[in-house]
């Protein structure tokens, strides 16, 4: 059976590869869309830096067997809010460059305004929900 604490700490192990990778994947389709290094490389920090975090918070919790609120706080915080960064640079971003690269066509303006509004909704609601975990965490 698997407890509570396992439960985190195999929570932990796995939401980090799985948010790398994803905001990897919007990073690279941001610099398809802008072509911009230093965006790409501002991004890239960004992810990498909340990929650490959450690794060497999945570490401390897997070797200790329980997560030291306490001692990690300000870490996972920190982690949280490196995510918000991460997320909401490239849902802006990505809208922007989208938005700048939108054809006169009026059919298929609607499709990228759509598509712009599903961008930033996402990126709004992961951002939230890190915010909302920061406010437990705090």
């Amino acid at each position: 059976m698997l407890n509570i604490a396992n439960a985190i700490t195999l929570s932990l192990v796995f939401s980090g590869p799985i948010t790398f990778c994803t905001q990897a994947f919007f990073v690279f389709r941001l610099y398809s869309f802008s072509q911009k290094k230093a965006l790409l490389v501002f991004c890239s920090l960004l992810v990498v830096t909340q990929f650490a975090f959450t690794l060497m918070v999945s570490i401390a919790t897997d070797t200790t067997g329980v997560l030291s609120l306490n001692s990690w706080q300000w870490f996972i915080i920190f982690g949280l809010f490196i995510t918000i960064c991460a997320d909401m640079t490239i849902a802006v971003s990505m809208s922007y460059y989208l938005k700048a690269s939108e054809p006169a066509f009026g059919r298929t303006s609607r499709v990228v305004d759509q598509m712009v509004l599903y961008i930033l909704a996402t990126g709004i609601i992961t951002s939230i929900s890190s915010l909302a975990s920061g406010i437990s965490v705090h």
